[in-house]
């Protein structure tokens, strides 16, 4: 720049800020830096510093806790209601022992079964009739049940 403050020449002309800055145009002043209202003066740089810092990092540990407490909380609900979700044990366990029963009734019955068949009835291991209605073969469903079971 000039005495007057006109701009010669720049190694980058920028059009995009509050300050112009191009070949031929008024430079203008930087907008004043506004100081801190409570000015106090520093006797050991060292000592400031430190405090600054430790100031800034309790913040941001508080911020980092509020949120990690925060996503427990939240990570807490899910668990309690996919807790109520559940099913009690006891039916769990009934509906264990029914699927391997069925499994245990189609494995036993295998050789007079034929792949084809969905529906048909077969005596369990007490002489009761038990209805089958299956998606897949026998055997397969033999196997998911059992897995099922698990």
């Amino acid at each position: 720049t000039d005495e007057k403050d006109l701009i010669i020449e720049a190694l980058r002309h920028i059009d995009k800020s509050y300050r112009v800055v191009k070949p031929n145009v008024v430079l203008e002043a930087l907008k004043p830096y506004k100081m801190d209202e409570k000015f106090e003066e520093i006797k050991n740089f060292k000592d400031y510093f430190t405090q600054k810092f430790e100031i800034l990092h309790a913040n941001k540990i508080k911020q980092i806790q509020t949120l990690k407490l925060a996503q427990i909380d939240k990570k807490i609900e899910n668990l309690k209601e996919l807790y109520l979700a559940l099913a009690k044990e006891e039916v769990l366990l009934d509906q264990a022992l029914n699927l391997r029963k069925q499994a245990d009734i189609l494995f036993a019955n295998l050789s007079i079964l034929k792949e084809y068949e969905r529906e048909f009835e077969l005596d369990d291991f007490e002489g009761k009739k038990v209805k089958f209605k299956l998606d897949l073969s026998p055997k397969e469903s033999a196997n998911l049940l059992y897995k099922n079971a698990k």
